[in-house]
């Protein structure tokens, strides 16, 4: 499963980010990571460092959703939605 990973600008981090996507990373090693906009992603992640969650949301589209996330009361329910893309993108290519 391709991620597109979309970061805010870091202006008032109250979130650590890139320890998500470590973590994203070790847990999940299907996924493999993009960090620039192209439309060929299977999912999008939006990672804010403050519940302001200001960060520009163009572009940041991925074919099964996007996933906004501002604080760690949301990290599971990110693994549960990056684990049903999986699940799709994996039944997708089986029928190919």
């Amino acid at each position: 499963m391709i991620l597109y990973v979309k970061y805010c600008g870091g202006c008032n981090p109250k979130f650590e980010r890139s320890l998500l996507v470590a973590r994203i990373t070790s847990e999940l090693p299907e996924v493999k990571l993009m960090y620039t906009q192209d439309s060929g992603a299977d999912a999008a992640v939006i990672i804010c460092g403050c519940g302001s969650a200001c960060a520009d949301r163009t572009g940041a589209i991925g074919t099964y959703g996007t996933f906004v996330i501002w604080q760690n009361e949301q990290v599971s329910e990110l693994f549960d939605f990056l684990k049903q893309v999986i699940i799709i993108v994996n039944k997708s290519e089986e029928t190919l």
